[in-house]
């Protein structure tokens, strides 16, 4: 992993896929929708100060859901939303 730069695109990992769930309800929030799916596909991550996600995330038939999150650097740290981007496909790039 690079430090600055976002790394390339990953399959999802059960580590990772633990970080969208507890994202879901924050998500959930701030899209006022319910997903009844809500699966990582893809993701890409960054390390700043603590590590920046990029997350690409299966929220029904087709439909994509991009999110941004943050992480910071302690063991015990909670992920924070920061973005969402609706409307995105199995191939829009992250």
């Amino acid at each position: 992993m690079q430090v600055g730069g976002h790394s390339d695109a990953k399959d999802a990992t059960p580590e990772v896929q633990a970080v969208v769930d507890k994202l879901r309800s924050q998500v959930e929030t701030k899209t006022g929708k319910t997903y009844g799916t809500f699966t990582l596909e893809k993701y890409t991550t960054q390390v700043v100060n603590g590590l920046n996600y990029n997350l690409r995330i299966k929220v029904g038939d087709g439909e994509y859901i991009h999110v941004t999150a943050h992480r910071a650097p302690s063991a015990d740290a909670e992920p924070t939303l920061k973005e969402v981007q609706e409307g995105k496909t199995a191939t829009d790039s992250l």
